[in-house]
């Protein structure tokens, strides 16, 4: 996983460019899940949008993670928990 100043300065000032590109498509879609990946640690949050819809936001790991964590199934309903459980 790289800190901030092993980055190259190009991709540290058009991160929240990128940011705020995903939320104004966000904004315009109001999808329930949104998924984003692979140069980060494994998360899962929330996203307020202005209108109080709120998306369920997983970041995925980094390539190089075990599978299970760069990984995920989805449906038109949504992620579906991993490892599966019968």
């Amino acid at each position: 996983m790289r800190s901030n100043g092993d980055w190259p300065a190009r991709l540290i000032h058009e991160a929240p460019l990128t940011r705020e590109r995903l939320r104004t498509v966000a904004e315009h879609t109001h999808p329930s899940y949104l998924w984003h990946g692979h140069w980060h640690q494994r998360y899962r949050d929330q996203l307020q949008l202005d209108d109080s819809h709120t998306v369920k936001v997983e970041g995925l790991a980094h390539d190089a993670a075990p599978w299970h964590e760069n990984l995920v199934l989805a449906n038109t309903t949504g992620a579906i928990p991993w490892p599966l459980r019968t």
